[in-house]
């Protein structure tokens, strides 16, 4: 008997995917990455009103000839290198270029002086595929000198009260690569910065002179309340002078009134009659805690300049008729920035 094969063609549709690796250009320091390092010294801001935010110091420091590095990349023989510069910092504002802070009143631009096919300039972070007029690069072991050079630029995000250190920042990273878009995760060289950015600031306080406030003549029966103003007595008025340098108008400050306070009576000054201290007030007699920060605050005029308005009054600290006699109490005044 003859059997008969049957063979049923089953269509099968085969989906087949090649993953395809780019080459790997990418470019790494021989010696691991090179740290071009500089410190841009102290940077003295004279002038109050450019310790202003939005104030931008162009240039303010250039870095030059501060050595080389090898590099070796993933090619055959030779290569064009491209270049991309970074940073980590976080992003500041954008004025066509780009600024990065480098802390709460300062943001950085950077530059890395560079010798390309668009022109050997100054390019800022950030930047990518940069081609290097050298189309001969060694890629075992290239020299190179890129971000050897190069300049910052400061831009004041918020006034500078004093001295303001920045040590060993890290502001840029050059990567360098065989072919466009092929940059490692390593960079082949880091930008790191040191300094100080100082605006010297200060106040005079009545010219610098002693302020001596007469109380008068107060009879001891008259002190009859702890913290009170005596009975049938007027608050003394007087006003102090202050002039400031390297602050800018309208800037916010507080006075402080530094004294001993009374034994009995913590919110009054000690004098030298146990049973009566000095209370300092505000223009309308309002009393100033002592020995705290803010406690009186007030702004400059645009001459650097303001007159403040004060009151002072003796009080009872005790609630006993004080003996009789004169007596004194001493206090000084600062100034402090907002």
């Amino acid at each position: 008997m003859m059997r008969i094969l049957y063979f049923l063609t089953v269509p099968f549709l085969g989906v087949f995917s090649v993953k395809c690796l780019a080459g790997d250009n990418s470019c790494t320091s021989i010696n691991g990455t090179k740290q071009f390092t500089f410190n841009m010294g102290n940077k003295i801001i004279s002038n109050p009103e450019e310790d202003a935010s939005g104030t931008a110091y162009p240039n303010v420091y250039d870095w030059t000839g501060s050595g080389s590095f090898t590099a070796k990349c993933s090619c055959s023989n030779y290569y064009t290198p491209y270049y991309k510069g970074t940073s980590t910092l976080p992003l500041g504002h954008n004025d066509g270029n780009q600024y990065y802070k480098l802390n709460e009143n300062m943001e950085v631009l950077t530059k890395i002086y560079l010798i390309t096919t668009s022109g050997s300039l100054y390019f800022p972070v950030p930047f990518l595929n940069l081609k290097s007029t050298n189309n001969s690069a060694t890629c075992s072991d290239q020299n190179f000198t890129s971000a050897s050079k190069g300049s910052i630029s400061i831009y004041i995000s918020k006034p500078i009260i004093g001295t303001v250190s920045f040590n060993s920042v890290k502001i840029a990273s050059l990567y360098v690569a065989s072919a466009i878009d092929s940059y490692g995760n390593t960079p082949v060289a880091d930008i790191v910065m040191s300094g100080t950015i100082t605006a010297p600031q200060n106040c005079t306080i009545n010219s610098g002179q002693a302020i001596n406030v007469d109380l008068g003549s107060i009879e001891a029966k008259k002190f009859t309340h702890i913290g009170m103003v005596p009975d049938d007595y007027t608050q003394k008025k007087f006003s102090i002078g202050i002039k400031c340098n390297d602050i800018a108008a309208q800037a916010q400050l507080s006075l402080k009134i530094n004294a001993t306070p009374s034994p009995n009576y913590n919110a009054a000054i000690s004098t030298n009659n146990e049973d009566i201290g000095v209370i300092i007030g505000d223009s309308d007699g309002t009393a100033i805690d002592i020995n705290t920060n803010g406690a009186l605050n007030f702004h400059l005029d645009n001459d650097y300049s303001s007159a403040i308005s004060l009151t002072a009054w003796p009080t009872s600290t005790t609630g006993k008729m004080p003996v009789a006699g004169k007596f004194q109490a001493a206090a000084t005044l600062d100034v402090t920035f907002k």
